[in-house]
């Protein structure tokens, strides 16, 4: 798989991504016999969070690099925390997930979106370094940022600089909705090193590096619906024309459906 360098060269990664968003919508073999399929195929690139899955994306992630780090790119993110009752009730997890779903669906249960704050990032970077069992984080962004959650913007950029003078990050940057990342690039330019957006969103005033949701048109969800093989095919296809020179991220549960999307012309 082709290689592109992001963030003015300072992040060399593959020309797709594997997102984890719905990774926890699997069994745990199925999950490791995905991420093997990605590895294989050739992606370097996996796209993590903290709120993915309540932090069993990034344990995930933490068992496959077992003797495998080298090589591959973690980006993960701090902004959306893991939810305090699936902390404490692990076991309830997966029941309690399907009732979020439902409840989110229905209106009467919002994501949290607390303030970023410096002591936050350095907490979650930790807390994630733990979960993935590394010693370092390729990508670190920002996740749905916004000027109003970033009150203190000069100390989270202080921060992230302080985190990759320490090794704990290589590169760092914002991810979300393009209208909440715009805003926190106007409130804090340097914070924007690499942007990752919607594919469906950004504009030509400031090509994101990544972009996500070129398959289903927007965010997935446990209740998003797959795509027709020739259809997503064509979509990821436009997507990689549109940026020849950045990353695409991809999420699926299927194993045959991702060997179908790396096959794309393109990649």
């Amino acid at each position: 798989m082709r290689l592109v360098q992001l963030g003015n060269g300072a992040l060399t990664t593959s020309r797709l991504g594997f997102g984890t968003s719905r990774l926890h919508y699997i069994g745990r073999n199925e999950r490791q016999a995905l991420l093997a399929t990605a590895r294989d195929l050739g992606i370097v690139h996996f796209d993590t969070a903290p709120s993915y899955g309540d932090g069993l994306a990034e344990s995930e992630l933490g068992l496959m690099l077992k003797g495998r780090r080298d090589g591959i790119v973690i980006a993960t993110k701090y902004g959306l925390p893991i939810d305090p009752l699936f902390a404490a009730l692990p076991a309830l997890a997966t029941p309690l997930r399907a009732a979020r779903s439902i409840a989110r669906r229905a209106g009467v249960w919002s994501q949290q979106m607390p303030p970023l704050t410096a002591n936050g990032l350095r907490s979650s970077v930790e807390a994630s370094l733990r979960r993935l069992g590394t010693d370092r984080i390729d990508l670190l962004l920002l996740h749905e940022p916004s000027a109003q959650r970033m009150s203190t913007a000069d100390a989270l950029l202080a921060e992230l600089i302080d985190l990759r003078a320490r090794g704990l990050i290589r590169s760092f940057g914002l991810a979300g909705k393009w209208a909440g990342v715009r805003s926190a690039l106007d409130a804090s330019p340097g914070i924007g090193e690499i942007v990752q957006a919607g594919e469906s969103e950004w504009d030509a005033t400031r090509t994101p590096d990544i972009t996500y949701g070129a398959l289903s048109g927007g965010d997935q969800t446990y209740w998003s619906a797959g795509q027709a093989g020739s259809n997503a095919g064509q979509r990821l296809s436009q997507a990689l024309s549109r940026r020849p020179n950045g990353t695409v991220l991809v999420s699926t549960t299927k194993p045959d459906n991702l060997r179908a999307l790396v096959s794309s012309e393109g990649v």
